[in-house]
């Protein structure tokens, strides 16, 4: 250990100095304010106050939407807050909200370089692979803009998983083992992203086709090998279907067309169609980042020319970075309008996998020059290397000034926890009572960044109403939320009838009294909100989340995975120390 430090003690020292450097920044600076800050503070607070009260997996939180609730972690991948939850007490103790997420992305962050130095080691020594992942953590795409400018955090907590995702693909091709790392890393990136997860299932699909037809020669091998990797693929997408099959089949119950519809569709950014994009900043940075793509591709060519047995390799340099190239043009039109892969929203999101490309060209580059020294570079390659540096500069700066731009158009920190959220995963009834209001106190000038303020504004206004109409015939109010689960209500009428409650409609509550009698519910046909009957007097009411057939059903499935990887991994982990060869100490042996 100490040879291999003093070895490599340039590389280490900048590793350190980076890893620090980060995590003091982020504990100092807070959470920088992007696009999606406004949901992750107030979801991060909700799910880490839950998880701690013994609800492992909150998917309900009840103070959001000033206290009607939301139902975000339905839909939203958990594990991000997962990590964030079970290591916010330990790493930042007593920190708030802000500054404690954002130690956490900063960890998150590292473990990335972490994993993809474990990727790139399968091909290159340590200098080269420690270089190629911290170009990994500071790439513009994963750094700039999934954190300081989108704040995409599903997305970002999705880089840990991809390198060692890369890294099984790469054994289930060439060795024929890496089955279970394949399925417990996709598994990983599904509930992180889902976006990334349906990407990355075109872009190995793709590959592993490509391997199938290259590398084999018999129809049989290439059977084999396709059925392999759907095989392990499915098991993974069995151990993730407890969070995504819920997700699916309760979209229809929500507001999924949301009010910007059409900044949200991936037709609308492509290049090459002669059109203006949604914001020129946020294109701007995407074709110099795509630049960037195209020039780390450009000259690892000129390298892998003189490499050998580096097809795996090549695979993930040149398969992901021509995909991004074709899926961010006007020509994949069609299958951005047709195929499933319109629910990516942006194209840009493939950046998730090229970042891969770029780091291991980086990689490469970096070992060729330890190979043949810096003097005896060629002048094409020094050329390339100087084009990678530009594009990488330029898309930074493009990047940073798209996070400056972002932040600007934030709200107040002191007001976040109160109202936040997406509104396209707000109850159908609820939204459509919200938007009605809204539609009326808007025009065809008012700008996105107003629109989305004012939809808050009447939400708040919906509450209020739904509140003053209670209290209009209830003697007795007591709203208490219940982190996690949902609300503990009391109330007092003079008459039995039905309320109306400030609580968003959901066809999965359940209410029962102190006795445990069912109570019969439904939905306020003008507020939009939650109502139930009541008798005359005083009565404590119970309302919980349940499980709805497809969480039920998806909960058995996951449970079936597991067990299956369990079972396989025990019986590899047996084959392995039983047929393991004894080592002969008998020099003629």
């Amino acid at each position: 250990m100490i040879r291999r430090f003093q070895t490599h003690w340039r590389l280490y020292s900048i590793a350190l100095a980076l890893g620090a450097a980060m995590l003091l920044g982020h504990a100092v600076f807070g959470t920088p304010p992007g696009s999606s800050f406004k949901h992750n503070m107030p979801w991060f607070e909700g799910f880490r106050e839950a998880f701690w009260q013994g609800v492992l997996y909150p998917r309900i939180l009840p103070d959001l939407w000033f206290g009607m609730a939301g139902f975000y972690f339905y839909f939203n991948g958990p594990s991000t807050f997962w990590i964030a939850a079970v290591l916010s007490p330990v790493v930042c103790p007593g920190c708030c909200t802000n500054s404690a997420f954002s130690v956490i992305g900063a960890l998150m962050l590292l473990a990335s370089g972490g994993t993809f130095y474990l990727f790139a080691r399968t091909f290159f020594e340590r200098l080269p692979a420690g270089i190629g992942a911290i170009a990994f953590v500071l790439l513009p795409y994963h750094y700039l803009s999934d954190w300081f400018a989108r704040q995409a955090i599903g997305e970002f907590s999705a880089y840990i998983f991809l390198p060692l995702l890369a890294l099984a693909t790469v054994r289930l091709i060439e060795a024929r083992k890496g089955g279970a790392l394949f399925a417990r890393s996709f598994a990983a990136i599904s509930l992180s992203h889902l976006p990334s997860a349906l990407i990355l299932v075109h872009v190995i699909a793709v590959m592993v086709v490509w391997a199938a037809f290259t590398r084999d020669s018999e129809w049989k091998q290439r059977g084999i090998m396709l059925a392999r990797f759907a095989l392990w693929g499915g098991l993974g997408a069995a151990l993730s279907a407890f969070y995504w099959w819920p997700a699916l089949s309760l979209l229809p119950l929500v507001s999924s067309d949301n009010l910007y519809s059409s900044y949200f569709e991936a037709t609308q950014w492509l290049f090459l169609d002669g059109q203006p994009e949604p914001s020129e900043t946020t294109a701007m940075t995407s074709k110099w980042q795509l630049a960037l793509v195209l020039a780390a591709a450009g000259t690892s060519c000129f390298v892998l020319k003189r490499a050998q047995n580096l097809a795996a390799v090549r695979d993930w340099m040149f398969i992901p970075s021509l995909i991004a190239v074709f899926m961010m043009t006007v020509v994949s039109y069609p299958i951005w309008h047709y195929w499933i892969l319109n629910l990516v929203q942006f194209p840009s999101r493939f950046f998730v996998v090229t970042d891969v490309s770029i780091a291991l060209s980086v990689a490469l580059i970096v070992n060729h020059i330890a190979r043949v020294g810096l003097p005896n570079l060629s002048p094409t390659l020094r050329r390339g290397v100087l084009a990678i540096a530009a594009t990488g500069l330029i898309a930074s700066v493009a990047a940073g000034h798209q996070a400056q731009r972002t932040g600007v158009k934030t709200y107040s920190v002191e007001r976040l926890l109160d109202h936040t959220g997406p509104v396209d995963y707000i109850p159908a009834p609820l939204f459509a009572a919200n938007i009605q209001r809204f539609n009326q106190s808007v025009t065809d000038a008012t700008p996105d960044a107003k629109r989305y303020e004012l939809f808050f504004v009447e939400m708040e206004r919906g509450q209020k109403l739904a509140m003053a109409k209670l209290q209009a015939v209830a003697l007795e109010t007591q709203i208490q939320p219940v982190a996690g689960r949902g609300f503990d209500l009391t109330m007092t009428l003079a008459a039995p009838m039905t309320v109306s409650l400030p609580i968003a409609p959901w066809p999965y509550w359940d209410a029962r009294s102190s006795e445990g009698e069912p109570i019969p519910f439904g939905t306020d046909a003008e507020l939009g909100v939650l109502t139930i009957d009541l008798p005359a007097g005083r009565t404590d009411v119970r309302l919980r989340a349940i499980a709805s057939p497809a969480e039920r059903a998806s909960k058995l499935l996951s449970l079936a995975a597991l067990l299956i990887l369990v079972v396989f991994q025990s019986v590899y982990v047996m084959r392995f120390r039983t047929f393991r060869p004894s080592i002969s100490t008998d020099p003629q042996t």
